[in-house]
């Protein structure tokens, strides 16, 4: 639960950095567009602002709108599709003829919990040590 409420927390603060950044951008490029540039600072220096805010605003559109967020979902979609197929039943048919049912977590769950005779077996690499 504290995953998912911090997960939102994030994609709430990016959201605000990023209007923020695309707002200063619109800001900046609107003033000098409709009142020019102001008389006190150079061209160049202007121009860097300017160019800064540019480039940060189409960081934002990029992650967005680009690769990083798409990678992002199918990165997610991946791992729904490996967790959904962990836990996919496989029957098994046993050689005496009978079945049975098991998964791939169940699988996995069962092969790291030590066995009964595995913790009475000294030889054994899953032995535990009195």
């Amino acid at each position: 639960m504290k995953d998912t409420n911090s997960q939102t927390m994030r994609n709430i603060i990016e959201g605000i950095v990023a209007i923020a950044v695309i707002g200063a951008c619109a800001a900046g490029e609107g003033l000098l567009l409709f009142r020019g540039a102001p008389a006190g600072i150079d061209g160049v220096v202007l121009g860097k602002i300017l160019g800064t805010l540019d480039a940060a605003a189409m960081i934002v559109l990029q992650y967005y709108f680009g690769s990083t967020r798409s990678s992002m979902q199918q990165v997610d979609a991946i791992t729904a599709i490996g967790q959904a197929a962990a836990n996919t039943p496989i029957h098994i048919t046993m050689p005496d003829g009978s079945t049975t049912q098991t998964s791939v977590a169940q699988e996995q769950a069962r092969q790291t919990q030590p066995t009964v005779e595995s913790q009475l077996d000294p030889q054994s690499d899953n032995a535990s040590h009195m």
